[in-house]
């Protein structure tokens, strides 16, 4: 196809990134690196900044809408301290990956059918709830950007069976010539561990909000630094 055209994005393009003002501006008032850019992440497609950006608000209306919701502190540090245990583990899956020592599995209880389908159906009624969902950028309940950091991502839609259930586990197993001993299985469910553990595979619980935890048995475990040792600022 002959090209007619080329698009640029401005800040961080053209111009110099507004993301490098709003991490000194974080840095003035002694906020931990990217809060406020979650905070915008967060507040969604309906929150202040989205509107802003949307030129449904006068920079007036906008100061004082993100004002308030920047002020609700306990919704900010909660996210925050989400954002901040994922981060750990993507990291970690990152680092495990770039060994190639080990295949890297997602083995997941998920829903997923082609956008497509769902909106054959009842157009109107999916076109909002997947919309609602996220799953009108994303492409569905987990993104590519997510499935490309794995060597396989097993759906449990896509298998026909789930966790806890014994097949779903060897499914895994048999499509990579793998043996349940020579796999160690992370999940946040005591039952889906418990069917892991049955099978002969070694498991690690990873509570809610305590990654950290899970993370320090792991690199202990595979013997390689998975953990950011400097510390870090805490909410």
């Amino acid at each position: 196809m002959t090209l007619r055209a080329v698009f640029f994005d401005i800040g961080g393009v053209v111009v110099k990134s507004p993301l490098l003002a709003i991490f000194d501006f974080e840095k003035q008032l002694g906020l931990p690196p990217s809060y406020l850019n979650v905070q915008i992440s967060r507040q969604g497609a309906q929150g202040a900044w989205a509107r802003f950006e949307r030129g449904e608000m006068d920079p007036f209306s906008f100061y004082e809408v993100w004002g308030k919701e920047l002020s609700d502190t306990v919704k900010g540090n909660k996210w925050y301290r989400e954002y901040c245990e994922q981060k750990k583990i993507l990291d970690a899956i990152r680092a495990i990956k770039a060994t190639g020592r080990w295949k890297v599995i997602a083995l997941t209880n998920n829903y997923h059918r082609p956008f497509d389908e769902l909106l054959a159906k009842n157009p109107e009624v999916a076109k909002r709830e997947m919309e609602f969902l996220g799953w009108n950028v994303s492409g569905g309940p987990a993104s590519q950007d997510l499935k490309d950091m794995f060597d396989d991502f097993v759906d449990s839609s896509e298998v026909g069976s789930r966790k806890p259930e014994p097949p779903f586990y060897l499914h895994a197993c048999e499509k990579h010539g793998l043996k349940p001993s020579e796999i160690i299985f992370l999940d946040d469910l005591g039952v889906n561990l418990k069917t892991g553990k049955e099978l002969g595979m070694e498991t690690i619980h990873v509570p809610i909000g305590k990654s950290e935890v899970a993370l320090e048995k792991l690199q202990e475990r595979l013997g390689i630094q998975l953990l950011d040792p400097s510390p870090v600022s805490k909410l």
